[in-house]
């Protein structure tokens, strides 16, 4: 259930201040897979000048991990995730993005392409703009394959395997059909088929339930859940629906206005929401043990990224702001769960603190 905290609730009085990224060390582990360290990508505006759209990300994924980005419409997930595959060449990225310690910003072309499908493949939220409408769903499942080495014969068996493993019934007469002939969850399973082909060790899924109905999200990211599992993939998805996450996701990074403002595990995020904007989303979320009733949303609208305010990025829409908030920067304290928030609501200075003890 989730609650209002204090600043206090996170203070550790008998610890020096820490400052650290959004993502702290988690000791125990291996190293990760995917590592997005200090990532920024920039877009060109058509008057020459460009513009920052994604800044300051940090991101560790681990093998077997699920990470969830959520956020609003236009809060730089879905940039972050194509950033990643360099899918789109008119944007400038800088940072850097570790591949099990491979830098991909510094790859050519032609070596972006092995990566692509093979190590990091991703299934993007309109699975019918993904698949040919004249191929069969078995010549498509089995492309990816043949171009990977395999013979005809032994790439549709392995496609129809695939098709198997991901509930499609009667996959063999199946892959006979076209995607106009399935329905949209059908059709998601089939672009997860393509994208699993190749044997990644990393799944980036772009808003894969958006315009299916309930039955048929929960049934697409069951899947997504249970392949993962077995194949030991680190799966990062993207979305704007929290509600979305509850059951899959691991640990949530919660993005606005282009920046990592929060990540926590998932528990975390929804039964102890460290920060306002964190909070504001998990209020606008229909919930079961309440009467239905307008839900409430955040005050006010995320800035254009050429309009990005000083300081906190979210302090024009936060009922918790102080003056500080409007020229300083938060930097990210560590949250008891382990995770980190950037919000100087947090921040152990005592003026700020008793700041907030005047408002409160």
């Amino acid at each position: 259930m989730m609650t209002d905290l204090s600043p206090s609730d996170y203070r550790e009085p008998e610890q020096a201040p820490i400052t650290v990224t959004s993502e702290t060390a988690r000791p125990g582990k291996a190293d990760p897979v995917l590592a997005l360290q200090n990532l920024a990508i920039s877009a060109r505006r058509p008057d020459g000048t460009s513009v920052r759209i994604v800044e300051q990300v940090d991101l560790n994924l681990f093998q077997g991990e699920r990470v969830a980005m959520v956020g609003e419409s236009g809060s730089g997930k879905s940039a972050t995730a194509r950033a990643i595959l360099r899918l789109d060449p008119e944007l400038s990225v800088s940072g850097q993005i570790l591949l099990r310690g491979r830098d991909l910003t510094g790859l050519s072309d032609r070596a972006m392409t092995k990566v692509r499908g093979r190590e990091v493949a991703m299934v993007f939220q309109n699975p019918m703009g993904a698949l040919d409408p004249l191929m069969t769903i078995g010549a498509q499942v089995a492309e990816p394959l043949r171009l990977a080495g395999a013979g005809r014969v032994e790439a549709r068996r392995q496609a129809q395997e695939l098709l198997s493993e991901l509930g499609v019934p009667d996959a063999s007469r199946r892959m006979r059909a076209y995607p106009h002939e399935f329905s949209g969850g059908m059709r998601q399973r089939v672009v997860l088929a393509m994208a699993l082909a190749g044997n990644p060790s990393v799944l980036l899924a772009d808003e894969p339930t958006t315009a299916l109905d309930v039955r048929a999200q929960e049934q697409v990211l069951t899947v997504i859940d249970q392949v993962a599992q077995e194949r030991r993939l680190a799966v990062l998805l993207i979305t704007h629906d929290l509600a979305t996450v509850a059951g899959f996701a691991d640990r949530v990074v919660v993005m606005y206005a282009g920046r990592v403002v929060h990540a926590d595990p998932v528990d975390a995020i929804f039964a102890e929401p460290a920060h306002p904007y964190t909070r504001g989303l998990l209020r606008a979320l229909p919930r079961i043990d309440q009467p239905a009733a307008r839900l409430p949303g955040i005050e006010g609208s995320a800035p254009h990224p050429a309009d990005r305010p000083t300081g906190c990025v979210f302090h024009p829409r936060c009922p918790q702001r102080m003056a500080r908030c409007e020229s300083e920067v938060p930097r990210f304290i560590p949250t008891p769960s382990g995770g980190s928030v950037a919000c100087h609501l947090f921040d152990p200075e005592p003026d700020a603190v008793a700041e907030v003890e005047a408002r409160s």
